[in-house]
């Protein structure tokens, strides 16, 4: 039988060091210290632990950020609830209202809620009014000189685009058209356009923008008149229809009307609307006839007694009319006369044969 090998063992918690028999069956019988035992739970649990205090970083990382941008984005929402005006005037000194409240003299410079806000500069008697739009979060100026005239803005719109647009008599361009800078008054606003020509006056209101909106079209002219005529503008002829109507650009027009035959001329101005119907009513002087006779007689014009012979410059309208002339012997001669411009003359001879009606 070999004999017994001795066995060494190295205990933990003291490595490195050799025990003999003896002191190993002894360790064996008694194992692991506490102190060995803290020592392989600290070692187990370590990584868990570095795992937890990483994770509570992190959220406390999280929670601080959070926080951070919370008070931020609230700082920003209330910087964009408000922005700053500065008001100058020259000289300086005016009074200032904001939204009719008083707010301090110029210059100023001062806190309002972003959005819109009316404006008025005081300087003894003089008032000027504007609008003023405060950015959030920003800053806007004004600057008003009391030698300067008060301006406002004119907004010209028409339909058709493309019309041009005449102010006070200056070529100011085509529409859709803003003109900056238009001194606070009245105005008077035309617009061209192969359509038409409107006329408007307009009154422009200081710190403000004034809009004139027009449609541009034809439109039409009816001629009321107690005979045929023709028309005419410009030395070109229009024609008027079988209702004496004629179709117009949209504007102010001079139309000639005339009638040779009776010797009628007339001019008229007419504005036409777009669409609309404007109408005009030729109402001609009247002329004068004077009947003379061979003998006494009654006179009739239209079926009308109008008095004896000899009948001096009865006024008589233009055109074609019946006279009837009878004797007081109980002869009777009937005429056709064309009355004109210029005074017209029927002589009766009762002792000549009747002739056909007609003069």
């Amino acid at each position: 039988m070999a004999p017994p090998v001795a066995t060494t063992f190295l205990p933990r918690g003291r490595p490195g060091t050799l025990l003999g028999a003896e002191e190993a069956d002894d360790a064996a019988l008694r194992g692991p210290s506490a102190g060995d035992r803290a020592a392989d739970l600290a070692r187990t649990l370590m990584p868990f632990a570095v795992r937890g205090l990483a994770a509570a970083a992190l959220l406390a990382a999280a929670i601080t950020g959070t926080v951070k941008g919370y008070h931020y984005w609230q700082t920003r929402a209330a910087q964009a609830r408000v922005g700053t005006a500065v008001l100058e005037s020259v000289p300086p000194g005016s009074q200032i209202l904001v939204d009719g409240q008083a707010a301090g003299l110029t210059p100023l410079r001062t806190t309002l809620a972003a959005g819109p806000h009316t404006i008025e500069f005081r300087d003894r008697d003089a008032t000027r009014t504007m609008q003023l739009v405060v950015p959030g979060g920003g800053l806007v100026e004004q600057r008003l000189d009391w030698a300067q005239k008060p301006t406002g803005s004119l907004r010209v719109e028409t339909t058709p685009d493309g019309a041009r647009v005449i102010v006070d008599g200056q070529d100011r361009g085509v529409t859709p058209l803003t003109i900056d800078g238009v001194v606070a008054g009245t105005h008077t606003v035309v617009m061209q356009s192969r359509q038409g020509t409107i006329q408007r006056t307009v009154t422009v209101t200081q710190g403000t923008t004034t809009a004139v909106s027009e449609s541009i079209f034809a439109g039409w002219v009816k001629v009321f008149s107690p005979f045929e005529v023709t028309a005419s503008e410009g030395g070109h002829a229009l024609r008027l229809d079988d209702t004496s109507q004629v179709m117009l650009p949209a504007g102010r027009h001079e139309l000639r009307f005339e009638n040779q035959r009776l010797g009628f001329e007339d001019t008229e101005t007419v504005d036409v609307q777009p669409g609309g119907q404007a109408t005009i009513s030729l109402l001609p002087a009247p002329s004068s006839l004077s009947v003379t006779a061979s003998e006494p007689a009654q006179v009739w014009i239209d079926g009308t007694p109008v008095g004896q012979t000899p009948l001096q410059n009865q006024a008589v309208p233009l055109g074609t009319h019946n006279v009837m002339v009878r004797s007081a012997s109980g002869q009777q001669r009937q005429f056709v006369v064309t009355v004109t411009v210029q005074p017209v003359s029927l002589n009766v001879d009762f002792s000549a044969p009747a002739s056909p009606p007609g003069l």
